[in-house]
């Protein structure tokens, strides 16, 4: 599955690397006054076809991602149950139930979507950035090199981005388990917070979570 997804990304790539080739045929030919119209029809077609083939890629590629993503999180949901069973009492206490809920829930969603996108976003970047230069070498130094600044930056910028996310992810996961937490709260103990009516506190109290985890 792995394999077929990055093969339609090659495959996406060199048609989206191929699509402006044809769309410059036709702007030359548009610039002609002696151009006619089935001159036109041949690069058209093929920009076209290669077009609806790109979206036929990306729809394979989601497919696949989306397999390999769910397979993988569906054996690692079963070996973090299967491990959590087995721990001691003492490993037991170590963790809260909202906190196991949450590694088996929203943990395990998270690494789906990583997957997910990875195969989709994060294979299909250096895929073009390696073939586009691969195309340009020889044809033009300056467009080598404005390719090579564009992927320099583009670098840079995932790497600022991913150092400033990943410690925001550790809290995300705290307040996440402190969110479980108040909901299991409210519902395990919802007779007794009816009984001293204490509707509107547990409200605040949730509120004031959900409002820190989505600041």
């Amino acid at each position: 599955m792995i394999l077929l997804a990055i093969l339609f990304t090659c495959f996406l790539v060199y048609l989206e690397l191929k699509v402006p080739t044809y769309i410059s045929k036709i702007t030359d030919l548009l610039g002609s006054q002696e151009t006619n119209l089935d001159e036109l029809w041949q690069p058209a077609s093929m920009m076209m076809g290669m077009s609806f083939l790109a979206f036929l890629s990306v729809v394979a590629v989601g497919f696949f991602a989306s397999r390999v993503a769910a397979s993988y999180t569906s054996r690692l949901r079963s070996d973090i149950f299967n491990r959590v069973l087995d721990y001691s009492q003492t490993e037991i206490k170590k963790f809260s139930i909202p906190s196991l809920l949450t590694r088996t829930t929203n943990d395990i969603t998270q690494v789906q979507m990583l997957i997910t996108m990875g195969l989709q976003v994060v294979t299909c970047g250096p895929i073009m950035a390696i073939w586009a230069i691969g195309k340009i070498l020889g044809h033009s130094e300056y467009w080598l090199w404005a390719v090579l600044v564009a992927v320099i930056i583009n670098v840079l910028m995932t790497t600022v981005l991913m150092t400033l996310a990943f410690p925001k992810q550790s809290l995300i996961q705290g307040l996440t388990d402190k969110l479980n937490s108040i909901t299991r709260e409210s519902l395990t103990g919802i007779r007794v917070v009816r009984a001293y009516n204490a509707e509107d506190y547990q409200n605040e109290k949730f509120a004031a979570v959900n409002d820190e985890l989505t600041r």
